[in-house]
């Protein structure tokens, strides 16, 4: 009987599970531009050694965790400043 039950539960947990539906993943056209995929790797972005060590001069991408080879961690963008700084909200927010 109790494994009869369990497996009846199991059962209702398996076929719940299945019907739970998961975001399409992205295409790899879509998760990377196409000038930074390297080449025979449809999901890798093409970073070599030279890139990462140029990166101080791309403002465009955060190729590494500090952002250049010396990790600096200052992002050269400028949209966002003190003098608009004031005007940013909430964009989206997930419980």
């Amino acid at each position: 009987m109790r494994f009869s039950i369990n497996l009846g539960l199991a059962s209702i947990i398996m076929l719940a599970l299945a019907a739970c539906s998961q975001a399409p993943e992205k295409t790899a056209e879509e998760a990377v531009p196409a000038e930074d995929v390297a080449p025979n790797s449809p999901t890798a972005a093409a970073v070599d050694a030279e890139r990462l060590t140029q990166a101080a001069s791309d403002g465009a991408n955060w190729m590494s965790y500090g952002r250049t080879y010396d990790e600096q961690r200052h992002s050269p963008l400028t949209q966002v400043n003190a003098d608009n700084v004031n005007t940013l909200g909430l964009a989206w927010s997930f419980d």
